[in-house]
């Protein structure tokens, strides 16, 4: 989920100013502070999203003739008087597995033509850089770029050597372009504290499957015990409902086969029947226990989570008890503690996986060990090849409490092998082959160790394409939003007949909503309509009909029904006029969709004003739409801060976000040039509005009486 935007070196922004992304985003404050650049900004975005089709991606931004009227030249949008010739933007995007990150997009101007290009794409977690993607076909790096690094990168794309340096130079300084493809060649570099993140990562995933396993065994069996039905329980508290009518309903009415089986278990989350494939054999084949603890697992993890209250309790077994003793003299004497040093283990036999997959595994399998490429939805997305650039040299360099451990003679002479439990439960999953590849004091891969270069390709494969995919998910996000996005630039007057063979583009609207506009008057657009023409007192009804001449539907007539006579539509005022077309323009859009809204309050009467607030968040509720509205209303914030205490109306406070502009020229000390305003829960602001908003009245009442006092 988009939830932040932010613009950098983009019109009046020099430096990055972010603002939060809600179902209801107001944007208020002085004239002329760059409220409009958000506009401009999604319009670009629609526009080259809209330009690409089903296969756009937000590589390039397309500076059309359409484009250049509306919103000026790629440079002409940089930052006044700016040293820099790029521009950036910042989405921040979440979702179950990531979090929240900031997914920042850097772009510059093509060399040969008035598009600008996808620079570099950086994904940004607790304000570290987690990931870089460069695009080095677009961009050569260095003008000066050593002969070598030239070479490797005409091998990369021909896969052989160049007959001349001078070729390879040639080549690169060209971009490596003998097609029309834009993304060839894109690297990653890693952060050393990268794999602290997918480990977290690593875990929800086994958490998720765990949950799916379940899932999957529970709506499988006849009759349940006391433990299943506990289980049961549990996962129905967390939104998963068995034996559910909805599901039931949606598997018999879908007639296509699905990839993964349906279950008759409702997800609450995702509305939907849950889509799940053997979840056992999936999960077999990828984890090696059940342990939702801990990745890796060893038979010192076995030993501490298979023994009950195994750091507090008294223990029987003697091995057990011997293996306490061994943490104690580490000073691990918790289950935190134990958590704490064994994800430093964990996340040192990552990195020695991925470094082994560099040097040691081809030594085996005869060749070298290369990511294959991902199948992804998102053509351009196929070109980020990230290089592994984690560590200097071998790393054994996990937690050194629990590798003491593990290179003790006390744990060695415990002898797990005769006829042990924990043994025996790992062994279940892993031959001694297997288990030696996760065991620190010797790391060496047997020859016949197929199952082992799987398992290390795995770990190395995910890790690469975790943020590939990460990004293709927000392309895929941004892309939906972006086409189903209503910007209006200019207001379009509303006539009272639109004939088919003389429909301009600014008609589409109208046309468009006629055309789906249900005259039975049974459907929401209707209701809604209607509904808020009778509450702005303007009508009882909208009417339209088609123009038919000698039987021929040349057109379509709009009509307004009041006191039991039709009016021409756009006969009203130019504040009622505005009112219908905002109504028609929410009608008219699919559900889930983005609205653009500069100033509804014009032309309006103040009550008027503070009920626009009422119609946006019943169209937020009816049609699950998002609104980005510039306002100097103050009738209609306040009206929201109202809507959001009465507990008669579903608005949220966290549904709303409200950004004040200043000027870049009169930031006031000590504030932002975007400030972010909350509503609590009861209504109140809990940050105060610039000056000559909210206290201008206040202001205006004290200087009359100061007058009438003077006189």
């Amino acid at each position: 989920m988009i939830n932040k935007i932010g613009l950098q070196n983009f019109r009046v922004f020099k430096e990055e100013q972010s603002f939060d992304f809600k179902q209801i985003n107001i944007l208020t404050g002085a004239n002329n502070c760059g409220k409009s650049a958000i506009q401009k900004f999604l319009f670009l975005l629609k526009s080259s999203f809209s330009e690409g089709g089903k296969s756009s991606t937000f590589e390039k931004l397309v500076f059309n003739t359409e484009t250049i009227q509306k919103i000026d030249l790629y440079e002409n949008n940089l930052t006044y008087k700016s040293d820099d010739d790029k521009m950036i933007f910042t989405l921040g995007y979440s979702d179950q597995l990531w979090g929240d990150v900031d997914i920042c997009l850097c772009y510059q101007k093509s060399n040969s033509s008035e598009d600008a290009l996808l620079r570099f794409i950086e994904i940004i977690k607790e304000s570290k850089v987690i990931f870089r993607f460069e695009n080095k076909r677009c961009f050569p790096t260095d003008p000066k770029i050593k002969e070598q690094d030239a070479v490797e990168f005409y091998e990369s794309f021909f896969g052989k050597k160049p007959e001349t340096i001078k070729e390879a130079m040639r080549f690169y300084n060209s971009g490596g372009s003998n097609d029309d493809s834009k993304w060839f060649y894109i690297n990653t570099e890693l952060t050393y504290d990268i794999l602290d993140v997918y480990y977290s990562l690593f875990l929800q995933d086994k958490k998720q499957y765990l949950t799916y396993k379940s899932i999957s065994e529970l709506s499988q069996k006849k009759t349940l015990s006391k433990e299943d039905e506990d289980l049961k329980k549990d996962l129905e508290e967390k939104g998963y409902l068995f034996n559910d009518d909805r599901a039931w309903e949606e598997i018999q009415s879908n007639k296509q086969q699905f990839i993964e089986r349906q279950l008759p278990v409702w997800d609450m989350k995702k509305k939907r029947a849950c889509r799940i494939s053997d979840a056992k054999t999936t999960f077999n084949s990828f984890y090696y226990d059940e342990n939702p603890e801990v990745f890796i697992p060893t038979l010192l993890s076995y030993v501490v989570f298979g023994t009950p209250n195994f750091f507090k309790g008294k223990i029987i077994e003697k091995k057990a008890s011997k293996i306490r003793e061994l943490l104690y003299l580490q000073e691990i004497d918790s289950k935190e503690e134990f958590l704490s040093e064994y994800k430093k283990f964990e996340l040192g036999i990552i990195k020695q996986s991925l470094l082994s997959s560099d040097y040691e595994i081809r030594n085996y399998v005869g060749e070298k060990n290369t990511t294959p490429e991902p199948k992804q939805e998102h053509d351009f997305l196929k070109y980020f090849h990230p290089n592994s650039l984690l560590i200097d040299g071998v790393v054994l360099n996990g937690s050194e409490k629990i590798l003491n451990i593990l290179k003790s003679d006390e744990f060695n002479d415990l002898n797990f092998e005769a006829e042990n439990v924990y043994y025996d439960s790992l062994k279940g999953k892993l031959d001694n082959d297997e288990f030696n590849l996760f065991y620190p004091l010797e790391r060496k891969i047997p020859v016949n160790a197929d199952n082992d270069i799987k398992n290390i390709k795995n770990i190395e494969a995910s890790i690469r394409n975790l943020p590939r995919k990460l990004v293709g998910q927000l392309n895929t996000q941004l892309k939906e939003l972006m086409l189903n996005c209503s910007i209006a630039f200019e207001s379009t007057s509303i006539k009272k007949y639109y004939f088919y063979n003389e429909a301009e583009p600014q008609d589409k609207l109208f046309l468009d909503f006629a055309n789906s506009y249900d005259s039975q008057k049974i459907n929401d657009q209707y209701k809604f309509c209607n509904h808020w023409l009778k509450e702005f007192d303007i009508a009882d009804e909208l009417i339209v009909e088609q123009v038919m001449v000698a039987n021929k539907p040349l057109g379509l007539s709009f009509w307004i029904f009041k006191d039991g006579e039709n009016y021409p539509i756009g006969d009203s005022g130019v504040g009622v006029n505005q009112v219908i077309q905002l109504l028609i323009r929410i009608a008219a859009q699919s559900k889930k969709s983005l609205l653009l809204i500069e100033e509804p309050e014009s032309n309006l009467h103040p009550a008027y004003q503070s009920k626009m607030a009422e119609l946006v968040a019943d169209a937020v509720q009816h049609f699950q739409l998002k609104f980005i509205i510039e306002t100097h209303s103050e009738y209609f914030i306040r009206k929201f801060q109202y809507l959001v205490a009465h507990p008669d109306y579903k608005v949220k406070a966290d549904d709303i976000s409200i950004s004040y502009l200043y000027h870049p020229d009169k930031v006031p000390q000590s504030k932002n040039q975007v400030e972010k305003l909350e509503i609590r829960p009861d209504g109140i602001l809990k940050q105060d509005f610039g000056v000559g908003f909210f206290d201008e009245n206040a202001r205006l009442t004290m200087d009359l009486l100061k007058l009438q006092n003077h006189n």
